[in-house]
């Protein structure tokens, strides 16, 4: 912050009136003014830039600024007249993480980080006011941060599951529309049926044919494509033959329920010649519904699974900590993941069975478990093996998450749990997956350490096992 200008009030007659210099005696105050910059902004002036040093804790005496991270999806901070903002006194902060922007005519003073020890010295009933600002700035930030973590993981359950559904809830959609038009076949095979003076007799022999052909579509084996695809040729040229009408719809009925044309003769010789039609096209409709029930019921199960493993995810309906299986925790976290890991990603899960149970925030260990394992599929670029092991170890429980990937440079190393710190590309990365996994174990009185080379990076997660060394 620059551009000095004259002020209409001394800041010793103005600053008493704020919260932070509320007792002040005349001489500290007058210590403090003489030591900081008194400055004067026009509305719209770029105050600080992303990435520039903070070299000042700056007191704003009048207007106001506005503050914002270019992370997208990041809060606008507003700083208003009465409030400390830049670096504090025993503040880490060493460069601003956002620009920020007078938005009206600012009045501000300016004090070196370099003088803090003279002020603390100087002014020491300062100091637990200073340290307060600094703390409430700090739980302010944590808490943001964890609820921008708690809506991008959601974000990313949402967009995960919603691809993990879209497969098997496809699949019922066309199962149903095939359902229906198969059961209109069906009525109308009974209708012609019944016109051909089926009697009682024929469609009991015609009800056990369907049930030898159905016993039998579920012992026969799946074909290779190129085998499948000659019989259902060869089946097709047949029917033909025999004047059934759309005999390629029929025809790969039949091959998946392993009847080929010597049956079906078999079955025609049992009928008059004018009903052979309707009597195939009864057996493939009920062939093929009882296939189509077998899928719909498949797909449930599976859009089940899913639903399941999102409750497990996300703990829903369930107390916020409570023993924890890490291993279904894993698991869940693997199957919401699902859509990203199926593209080339070779899971491989190593699991202690004598594991036990762990007191834990089950859904804050699934963030950990989401943040690491997308760690992993990115630095594998979508393609490598993907090692998931579960054990105990000193009393600890112990959760490596281990990828075949580029592996993290030397330079870095130290870096990788920094918030904000990415080597992803602009926009695709914030920089806090491993910051939030990192806290999340701390919280839970664990560790968090890594080991890493080119194709072989491994993060391991310790926690306690025992609720007494817990929280």
């Amino acid at each position: 912050m620059t551009s000095p200008s004259s002020v209409r009030t001394p800041l010793s007659e103005i600053l008493p009136n704020f919260e932070l210099f509320t007792g002040l005696t005349s001489e500290e105050l007058r210590w403090f003014v003489e030591h900081v910059s008194d400055l004067e902004f026009e509305e719209g002036t770029l105050l600080a830039r992303e990435g520039e040093e903070v070299v000042s804790m700056n007191f704003i005496v009048e207007g106001e600024l506005r503050y914002q991270s270019s992370q997208p999806g990041w809060p606008v901070f507003m700083a208003r007249a009465g409030q400390a903002t830049g670096v504090l006194p025993f503040s880490r902060l060493r460069r601003y993480t956002g620009n920020a922007y007078a938005t009206t005519r600012l009045r501000v003073a300016q004090f070196h980080r370099d003088l803090f020890p003279d002020l603390l010295r100087e002014i020491p009933r300062l100091v637990p006011r200073l340290v307060a600002i600094m703390s409430d700035r700090i739980r302010e930030n944590t808490r943001m941060v964890e609820q921008r973590e708690k809506l991008t993981a959601l974000g990313k359950l949402a967009a995960g599951l919603a691809h993990e559904l879209n497969n098997p809830a496809s699949a019922t959609q066309r199962s149903a529309y095939d359902l229906r038009q198969w059961t209109i076949r069906l009525r109308d095979s009974n209708q012609a049926l019944a016109d051909h003076g089926f009697d009682a007799n024929q469609f009991r022999c015609l009800l056990e044919l369907e049930r030898i052909m159905l016993r039998l579509g579920h012992e026969t084996p799946a074909l290779g494509s190129l085998e499948r695809s000659d019989r259902v040729e060869t089946l097709s040229v047949w029917l033909k033959q025999m004047d059934i009408a759309r005999p390629w719809e029929l025809a790969p009925v039949f091959v998946d329920a392993g009847v080929d044309a010597n049956r079906l003769a078999d079955v025609a010789a049992c009928f008059l010649p004018e009903s052979v039609e309707a009597v195939f096209t009864r057996l493939a409709a009920a062939l093929t519904i009882e296939s189509l029930i077998d899928g719909i019921g498949t797909s449930a199960a599976q859009i089940s699974d899913l639903v399941s493993a999102v409750k497990g995810y996300s703990f829903v309906d369930q107390a916020p900590a409570q023993e924890i299986d890490v291993q279904s925790g894993l698991e869940d976290t693997i199957s919401i993941l699902g859509h990203r890991l199926h593209q080339g990603i070779t899971v491989i899960r190593e699991y202690d069975e004598s594991l036990p149970r762990i007191q834990a925030h089950g859904s804050e260990l699934n963030q950990v478990w989401t943040n690491l394992i997308e760690n992993a599929v990115d630095a594998m670029n979508g393609s490598g093996e993907l090692r998931i092991r579960a054990t105990q170890e000193a009393g600890m429980a112990l959760v490596e998450i281990r990828d075949s990937g580029t592996g993290i440079p030397p330079e870095i190393k130290d870096r990788v749990f920094d918030p904000f710190f990415t080597t992803k590309d602009v926009g695709a990365g914030r920089g806090l997956g491993l910051d939030t996994a990192f806290r999340i174990v701390q919280k839970h009185r664990g560790d968090v350490q890594f080991t890493s080379r080119p194709g072989d990076t491994c993060f391991q997660v310790r926690l306690p096992l025992h609720a007494a060394n817990a929280f």
